[in-house]
């Protein structure tokens, strides 16, 4: 593995630039921030390594000796010097308008918990090293997937609330940090082998589990009582088609008394009504199967 640039070498590096460098202009202008406010600005840069090494390029200047970081050395040998890196070239022009499809899927990709080198590099069709160098000094995350302020300000930078507008690349972004690389592999269009086909009871299951869900998050948000909540929504329009479709002796309690949120106020909360209302969902389709292959139902669940 060539050199990382983790958190402990960016503040290291914070330290080398001057207060009035580009990259501490474009983001505090002609003000005079203090040392931390400074390091602090690069912690929270994914692309600081490459802005590190284009400050001492475009100054004429050496890198101080006690840089050592060979990505960054490298950067600046191709940089400074015309060294020929074809890969170096590549990782940093991907950050190049024309190429934003390619670095959407790749930083997606990235945040994924699941990541895999060689399986990234090939569907995009360039090298690991490529791959490595881009993560190094252009979207710094590998290192850093366990700092979870760092990573929801990349994923989230508005917070959950506003996901479902998301730009294409930030839903990119998204399903691979929530469901993995395959996530990512999909929504960009990737040809691949399907996975394991789920029976129609184990695919209603895990649709319930995920609406029910982003219900949940809507309803920390503090929504529930909101004319328009699109979670809340489809949670409640598939819980009353389960039970349309497959119940055969209604509820206890009425579905429609979940269409009217503020009437949940009599009696017991949202959350524990759709909890109530997907166990005995998946109890129903539980006593239907057992019925088509002769054995006894169970009842209902304790």
């Amino acid at each position: 593995m060539m050199g990382r640039v983790k958190r402990a070498v960016i503040r290291n590096l914070a330290q080398l630039l001057p207060s009035d460098a580009a990259f501490f202009l474009k983001i505090f202008g002609r003000q005079n921030p203090s040392l931390a406010m400074r390091i602090q600005a690069c912690l929270e840069e994914p692309r600081f390594g490459e802005y590190f090494v284009r400050h001492y390029v475009s100054n004429g200047l050496q890198l101080p000796p006690t840089v050592t970081e060979k990505l960054l050395l490298r950067a600046y040998f191709h940089l400074a010097w015309g060294e020929p890196d074809d890969c170096m070239e590549t990782a940093l022009n991907l950050e190049h308008p024309a190429n934003l499809r390619k670095r959407d899927i790749l930083r997606a990709l990235l945040v994924s918990k699941d990541f895999a080198m060689p399986e990234s590099a090939q569907a995009l069709g360039i090298s690991e090293q490529t791959v490595q160098i881009y993560d190094c000094l252009c979207f710094n995350v590998r290192d850093r997937m366990n700092e979870a302020l760092y990573i929801s300000s990349i994923v989230w930078p508005n917070g959950r609330s506003v996901e479902h507008s998301a730009s294409s690349g930030e839903a990119l972004l998204r399903a691979g940090y929530d469901h993995g690389t395959a996530a990512v592999l999909d929504l960009a269009g990737f040809r691949r082998e399907r996975e394991k086909f789920l029976s129609i009871p184990d695919q209603l299951q895990r649709m319930e589990e995920t609406l029910l869900a982003e219900a949940g998050l809507a309803l920390n948000l503090g929504l529930a009582h909101t004319d328009e909540v699109p979670a809340l929504q489809r949670a409640l329009r598939i819980l009353q088609a389960n039970f349309k479709n497959q119940a055969k002796q209604p509820p206890a309690q009425p579905l429609g008394a979940l269409v009217g949120l503020p009437a949940m106020s009599h009696g017991r909360a949202i959350n524990d009504t759709l909890k109530e209302q997907q166990r005995r969902s998946r109890q129903v389709r539980k006593d239907g199967l057992k019925k088509q292959i002769g054995e006894p139902s169970s009842g209902n669940e304790t």
